[in-house]
C-alpha cells in the first residue's frame, strides 16, 4: 500500500491540482466487482453472482452487477477530529453486509482525519452504513460500538459524500455523527463551482467571502454547523475561474477574519469544496483550519485536498 505525504503550505489550488494527494493517504487498487474479478485502474469491475448485490466499484472501475442501471457516486469524509482512522462496510437493502471496502482496494489503513475518498460506485438503492476499524477482519464489529447508519438512499448518477463529524468525546458540544451530503459531480465548461461547508465542531455561525479585512465581500452568510452554505437556495456558486484571490472565514456578522486563504487559483471546470475543519478552542492536534477539496480530481483512492492556511 502506498503513503502519499501531507500536502502543507497552501498556495494555490492550481498547485493543489498537481499535487499527489492529500494527507497521509492510504492509496488503493483495482475495485472489486460482486464476486468477478477486481477491475484494475480505469478497468471495469467484474460481475456479481447471480441475484446477489453488486460490488463496490473502485479506482474508476464499475461494480458489479447487481442490477443494471446507472451508478451512484459515493465517497465518505473523514472530518471528526478525535476519530481514530476508519474503515466501513455497506449493507444493500435486503443484502449482506460488503467490505470492509477500503480493505478490499489495498488501503488497510483505513481512512484518517482529515481525508476523503475518491467516489466510488454503488448500486441505486437504499443502504445501512457500518464503520469498522482499520484492517479489520470482516464487517461483524463496529468502530467503538458506534450504532449503524441506516436510510442510506442513493440515486443512480448521483453523487454523495458520506461525512462523519463531530466529536466523540463524552460531553461535547457535537456528538460523532455521520452526515449526509448531495453533491455536483457535473463541471461547468469554463466555469467553477464553489461551495463550503461548515464541519467545525465547536465553532459558531461563520460568514465566508472573498477578500479579508477592509476588502472583505461576503459570499456565504451565516453558515451554521454542520450545514453548507447557501447562495440564492443553491449550495455550489457558480462563477468565473479565479486568480490570485484571498478567501476568508468570520464569526458571522463579525469584522476579524478567523482564517483567509491567500493566493487562491481556481481553474475553468474545477468543482472546490472548502470543508471548516477542526475546533475553534485550540486543540493542538486539530486546529481550526479548511480543507480544500477539487471534487473532480482524484488522485488513486483519495480526492485530491489540501489543509489550509
Amino acid at each position: 500500500m502506498k503513503t502519499l505525504g501531507m500536502l502543507v503550505g497552501f498556495t494555490s489550488i492550481l498547485a493543489l491540482l498537481a499535487a499527489a494527494g492529500c494527507g497521509d493517504d492510504p492509496a488503493g487498487t483495482g475495485g472489486n466487482g460482486g464476486s468477478g474479478a477486481a477491475g484494475g485502474t480505469g478497468g471495469t469491475g467484474g460481475t456479481g453472482g447471480a441475484g446477489g448485490a453488486g460490488g463496490v466499484g473502485g479506482m474508476g472501475g464499475a461494480g458489479g452487477g447487481g442490477g443494471g442501471g446507472a451508478k451512484a457516486n459515493v465517497r465518505v469524509a473523514h472530518l471528526a477530529p478525535d476519530a481514530p482512522a476508519v474503515d466501513f462496510c455497506v449493507q444493500p437493502e435486503g443484502g449482506e453486509f460488503v467490505g470492509p471496502v477500503l480493505k478490499s482496494l489495498g488501503a488497510t489503513e483505513g481512512l484518517p482525519y482529515p481525508n476523503v475518498t475518491r467516489y466510488l460506485e454503488l448500486d441505486e438503492t437504499t443502504y445501512t452504513a457500518r464503520l469498522v476499524a482499520p484492517n479489520a477482519a470482516d464487517c461483524t464489529q463496529s468502530l467503538a460500538g458506534l450504532p449503524d447508519i441506516p436510510g442510506v438512499k442513493v440515486t443512480g448518477g448521483e453523487f454523495y459524500t458520506l461525512a462523519a463529524i463531530g466529536e466523540l468525546a463524552a460531553g461535547a458540544q457535537n456528538a460523532f455523527e455521520v452526515k449526509a451530503f448531495v453533491d455536483d459531480g457535473v463541471p461547468a465548461a469554463g466555469k467553477v463551482k464553489l461551495r463550503f461547508v461548515h464541519t467545525s465542531p465547536d465553532a459558531p455561525n461563520v460568514d465566508v467571502g472573498l477578500g479579508k479585512g477592509d476588502t472583505f465581500t461576503k459570499l456565504f452568510a451565516d453558515v451554521p454547523y454542520p450545514m453548507e452554505g447557501m447562495i440564492d437556495g443553491k449550495a455550489y456558486l457558480e462563477t468565473d475561474p479565479i486568480a490570485g484571490a484571498a478567501v476568508s472565514v468570520r464569526v458571522a456578522n463579525m469584522n476579524d477574519d478567523v482564517l483567509t486563504i491567500e493566493p487562491v487559483d481556481v481553474p475553468g471546470g474545477a468543482i472546490v469544496t472548502a470543508w471548516a475543519i477542526g475546533k475553534l478552542a485550540g486543540a493542538p492536534n486539530a486546529p481550526l483550519k479548511a480543507l480544500v477539496c477539487v471534487d473532480n480530481m482524484p488522485t488513486d483512492l483519495l480526492t485530491t485536498c489540501n489543509v489550509a492556511p
